[in-house]
């Protein structure tokens, strides 16, 4: 249980070098708990081998409004959003690829993060706020709860539009919210958003950096390839 937020930061280690790139991490856990382990700690080691920094946010939980539960973990994302911005010359990272990273109901916050960033959602603290909470891209793994029919949900059509950050989405198709990924992607893609999503054959729900046996174990290759290709995983001067 997490009634405070907090974000841990994990540098590369001095063996890889720093390529200025960070991604903010919300591990998922249905908005009640938090999988910190394999949807969190792990992903940050496999960002640190890209020389990417990463941040392992604890937002807070359990649920506080059923029918809202994402808006005081999207008050804690912004914040960190903010946060790793302020602190980039801290951390030698480019204020301009800070991306976010999300499992389950994590990705289901990330989404919210990459599309509500005009929105305010908490007052302003102090100067850590002057600076922009929008991420640069988005990861979604298996991202739940956006179905329209859910009380806990994002409207893909009428939340994305073509300020969304570029997004990567990797899901199962025996995973059941396999539609409404497929239902973000076209949304993304009518909005003419840089978009690319990957549907494993088998794989579930809930298998972190890839489940043994499945396809779904290729899905951070794909991704470091997606990143590359984009531009975020490129060597450079961090901005001060």
């Amino acid at each position: 249980m997490s009634r405070f937020p907090t974000c841990t930061s994990f540098l590369p280690p001095a063996t890889v070098e720093s390529n200025g790139a960070c991604v903010l991490i919300a591990p998922g856990g249905g908005y009640n708990g938090l999988a910190i382990g394999h949807e969190g700690v792990d992903a940050a080691v496999w960002l640190n081998s890209l020389g990417v920094t990463a941040a392992v946010l604890k937002y807070r939980i359990p649920r506080r409004d059923p029918n809202n539960p994402q808006l005081q973990p999207l008050m804690d994302a912004q914040r960190a959003m903010r946060l790793l911005r302020h602190h980039a010359a801290d951390w030698k990272i480019d204020r301009d690829r800070v991306g976010m990273l999300g499992f389950s109901a994590g990705g289901n916050l990330t989404v919210f993060t990459g599309t509500s960033h005009q929105e305010t959602t908490y007052e302003v603290i102090d100067e850590v706020d002057e600076h922009s909470s929008r991420p640069d891209f988005l990861v979604l793994i298996y991202p739940a709860y956006m179905q329209e029919d859910k009380k806990i949900g994002v409207d893909a059509s009428s939340k994305v539009d073509a300020d969304t950050p570029p997004t990567f989405v990797a899901v199962s198709h025996d995973d059941v919210y396999s539609p409404s990924s497929a239902a973000l992607y076209l949304a993304l893609n009518k909005a003419k958003v840089p978009a690319e999503m990957h549907v494993y054959p088998d794989g579930g729900h809930g298998w972190g950096m890839g489940r043994a046996g499945t396809r779904s174990m290729r899905w951070p290759v794909e991704c470091a390839a997606w990143m590359r290709e984009l531009g975020f995983l490129r060597a450079g001067k961090a901005k001060k």
